[in-house]
């Protein structure tokens, strides 16, 4: 969640040891962070006061937002202002978090590594969330080249191709989905077999958004799951769908290597979940290229 109000800024330099404060007092909770002007110690009249916290556990949507609103409210009256910027991590594209990591200033306490999975997680990610935010930017540089009134057409022989790639896994998982739980519990090769096509699948559907979002001009994605959000938002994918691939997104992160090991059991609970999941973006997909049927 951000918050921000614009108003005149006061300087906020002599506060900063109130912040730390402030952010000690909330230690077993969460990491507050200083980054932008201030942490950088360039504050001028004209610059915001941007903070970021890290709750310390992965909680519900409920709880997350409690912990928001209490923070943000302590943080006002300490501040005496409401014109700060507030930046939640666990929902910050990894761009965003990457740089609050990297370049911000720790207010909190040493934790002893409270925050070091997720660190790491970010460190993980940032690569994969760079290259997609600058092949979008090189797309845009693209069509601003392009003659006035000419429009990049969407390379239909490039989607059918990943469609094709998508429908040969969706085949490779629904074959594994009719093991019995004790079967691929026991069959370790089926297990790679599955996570491996959970993970192509999911970056043939990534690929489609992907040079969808380059030639039609949608918004650029700031990660994976962003991808089919932006899908949503030009029309593409009906927003239900766009939710449900955001967290195939999401799994597909844990199926890379330098990931955690998933629990397999799990993996073949939702896996019937999982292939409807990816045969909804297929079809979708194909309804919007006006296919008569998938290839």
């Amino acid at each position: 969640m951000v918050h921000k109000l614009q108003r005149t800024r006061p300087l906020y330099r002599e506060k900063l040891p109130l912040l730390e404060a402030l952010a000690a007092d909330l230690a077993d909770r969460l990491v507050l962070f200083l980054f932008g002007s201030y942490s950088r110690e360039e504050a001028t009249p004209l610059s915001d006061l941007d903070l970021a916290y890290l709750p310390l556990e992965a909680l519900d949507r409920e709880a997350m937002e409690v912990l928001d609103q209490t923070l943000y409210r302590r943080l006002s009256r300490l501040l005496e202002s409401d014109d700060f910027t507030l930046i939640n991590l666990r929902q910050a594209p990894p761009t965003l978090a990457f740089t609050v990591l990297t370049e911000g200033r720790r207010l909190s306490p040493d934790d002893g590594g409270g925050e070091a999975a997720f660190r790491e997680r970010v460190l993980a990610l940032y690569p994969e969330a760079r290259r997609l935010k600058q092949e979008a930017l090189a797309a845009f540089v693209r069509r601003l080249r392009q003659p006035k009134g000419a429009a990049m057409a969407v390379n239909r022989e490039k989607v059918l191709e990943q469609l094709r790639r998508l429908d040969a896994d969706l085949r490779k998982l629904r074959e594994k989905a009719r093991l019995s739980e004790a079967a691929y519990l026991a069959d370790s090769d089926a297990q790679d077999v599955v996570e491996r096509r959970l993970q192509t699948a999911t970056e043939c559907c990534l690929n489609i958004g992907n040079h969808l979002i380059a030639t039609l001009g949608l918004p650029i994605a700031e990660d994976y799951a962003s991808v089919f959000q932006s899908l949503a938002r030009g029309g593409i994918l009906p927003p239900d769908v766009a939710d449900v691939m955001a967290d195939m997104a999401r799994f597909r992160n844990l199926l890379v290597p330098i990931y955690w090991r998933v629990d397999p059991r799990e993996v073949h609970r939702t896996l019937p979940h999982r292939i409807e999941v990816l045969e909804t973006f297929l079809q979708a997909i194909v309804e919007y290229l006006g296919l008569d049927a998938p290839p």
